[in-house]
């Protein structure tokens, strides 16, 4: 069984008790116990997101990508430097130990789309200009 299904379960249970309950605080108790449950079947990601912000996470590395991972250094600003020498499409990122929250993804909007195909001559620049679009929007 997993999580979810045994946070099913409870919940089906206290509801069905909720009511068969004649005591202001047994009634309290079980209200507060169902909408726990009901946020946490809700969001998956809420204990993830928690957690993230409880522990202040230093990286390990930094990374260099080009699209990809190309090198890994100990420091960021030997990253820093490995991606200057690389040119304008090196990208510094770290890492961690665990997995960071992640963020939703926000994609182009038609509109925005539009506007790139109107403001771009050839395939190479739409290109571009929509991975520069894509990127101010989620980072």
């Amino acid at each position: 069984m997993t999580d979810k299904e045994a946070m099913k379960l409870a919940l089906e249970a206290l509801e069905l008790l909720t009511g068969a309950w004649q005591t202001f605080d047994a009634l309290d108790y079980g209200d507060k116990a169902i909408t726990a449950l009901k946020e946490a079947m809700a969001d998956p990601m809420r204990e993830v997101q928690r957690l993230g912000q409880e522990i202040e996470q230093e990286p390990v590395a930094w990374g260099v990508f080009e699209g990809n991972l190309h090198d890994m250094f100990f420091t960021q600003s030997e990253a820093q430097e490995m991606a200057k020498l690389k040119g304008t499409h090196a990208e510094v990122r770290p890492f961690y130990t665990t997995p960071q929250p992640q963020r939703t993804w926000v994609g182009l909007t038609d509109e925005e789309i539009s506007e790139l195909i109107r403001a771009t001559h050839n395939t190479g620049s739409f290109v571009c200009a929509i991975e520069a679009k894509l990127k101010e929007k989620n980072t």
